[in-house]
Formats: structure tokens, sequence, C-alpha cells
């Protein structure tokens, strides 16, 4: 599985299940000293399962009025509550503005609020 994140509002992360490569990422640092270790994903991709899938943490609603027609809305599970049927590639192109939504969500979810 791959996933996406939108860390500290804009630097991008990625996160391999892979042990090595999740380690080789977790050693990583931002030039501020920061770990680059992922904080906040918001499109999660399998692409190993009998159906290939993309997770958005974005509502299964909100995500159902931007899905193009003829994709699948997949049920929940573990790694993301909306989740969308892929049969290739192409879909990622097509599914843009669905992921757009996404990453906008998990940014404004993740924003400071000013006291």
């Amino acid at each position: 599985m791959i996933q996406v994140n939108a860390t500290r509002l804009g630097h991008g992360g990625v996160h391999a299940k892979s042990r090595h490569t999740a380690l080789q990422l977790q050693n990583q640092h931002f030039a501020d000293g920061e770990p680059r270790w992922p904080s906040w994903w918001f499109v999660r991709l399998n692409v190993e399962a009998r159906l290939p899938w993309i997770g958005l943490n974005i509502s299964p609603e909100k995500a159902a009025e931007l899905l193009p027609p003829g994709f699948q809305l997949l049920p929940a599970m573990a790694f993301a509550d909306t989740r969308v049927a892929l049969t290739s590639h192409n879909d990622l192109h097509s599914l843009s503005r669905v992921i757009d939504a996404a990453m906008i969500n998990t940014i404004e979810e993740r924003r400071p609020t000013s006291s």
C-alpha cells in the first residue's frame, strides 16, 4: 500500500508499507530538523488487492458527489472510510476532483486555529 500525506500544511510525504522503506523515511528530516515521518494522509493506494482501490480522507457522501460516473464506492475498512475501486492507472486522472478535495479537507482539518 502507498500512502500520501499532507504533512505540515503543504510538505508532502510518502509512507511505504515496506519496513525497509519506512525506516529510511523515518530517519530523514526536514530542513528545520523535524522528523520526516508522515503524520496526515489524504490518499492511500492499494494496488496489490484483488480489486485495487484508492482510499481518500474525505467523507463518503462528499466523495459520492465528486465521483465521475462509472466509479464504484467500496465499503469502509480500517485503512480508509472512503474507498473507490480502480481499474486502471488512468482512473487517478479521472478522480482528480475528489483527490484534490481530500487533500484540501486534510489540510483544513489540521490548520491551526487562532485563539
